[in-house]
């Protein structure tokens, strides 16, 4: 009877730690089948400037695009005169690239198509101070079906600063707050896995059976955690 006992309080921990875990703030982990624009800003923190970049999905397939200086990458004259429009522009695969907060826009299937197609004529245009990464960024959700309206200053309209304070003020997401998030969905999970590897009376298959739940349950949170504001 005191194994039975043991065994109800272990399953009463696993479910405890399952609601836990589902509490975690996040939206669907498998988000259905849409058209999407996502502008993601990297504000510059800790370097001499920052990036405005876009993802455009189909709800299978995800492209990541930024516009760059065409010499950016290794010529260091190039970095010096492309903001005169001398040295052209690039639009590179952004997929790696660091950001501090982002915001998605559902899209048609028409706009999704020619939001790409703007993201491949900029290939053509040249990158400056009046075209650089910002204006692309525009011109794609512009293309996309997506009304913007960043304020304009003293200082420009859609410089990463101004843009990420933009998407701050209108339900943007931060990177923080998906980090927070999946660090405590991590914790949580950690202490469930201590509870089942603490049950004497549980056998081996059984602890394995139960943290392996208890990991799926893990890996599907902090998925939803970075499906958060998409």
């Amino acid at each position: 009877m005191r194994h039975i006992a043991r065994w109800a309080n272990l399953r009463t921990v696993l479910v405890l730690v399952g609601l836990a875990l589902v509490a975690a703030p996040a939206s669907a982990a498998n988000p259905p089948l849409s058209y999407t624009l996502t502008l993601y800003v990297d504000e510059g923190h800790g370097s001499l400037a920052g990036h405005v970049f876009v993802e455009l999905s189909d709800g299978k397939n995800r492209l990541f695009r930024g516009f760059y200086p065409k010499e950016a990458r290794t010529d260091e004259f190039g970095k010096v005169i492309a903001p005169a429009g001398i040295a052209g522009g690039e639009v590179r695969d952004d997929v790696h690239h660091r950001w501090d907060v982002r915001k998605t826009f559902p899209i048609t299937r028409d706009g999704f198509q020619r939001a790409v197609e703007a993201a491949e004529q900029g290939r053509s245009k040249t990158w400056c101070l009046l075209n650089h990464c910002g204006d692309f960024a525009l011109g794609i959700a512009a293309a996309a079906g997506v009304k913007l309206d960043p304020p304009h200053t003293a200082t420009g309209t859609d410089r990463p600063e101004l843009f990420g304070a933009y998407l701050r003020r209108n339900g943007g997401v931060t990177f923080k707050q998906i980090k927070d998030c999946e660090d405590d969905v991590r914790q949580r999970a950690t202490a469930g896995e201590v509870k089942i590897n603490g049950c004497e009376p549980c056998s081996a298959a059984q602890k394995r059976e139960n943290l392996a739940s208890l990991r799926r349950l893990r890996d599907q949170k902090i998925e939803a955690c970075d499906a958060t504001g998409r």
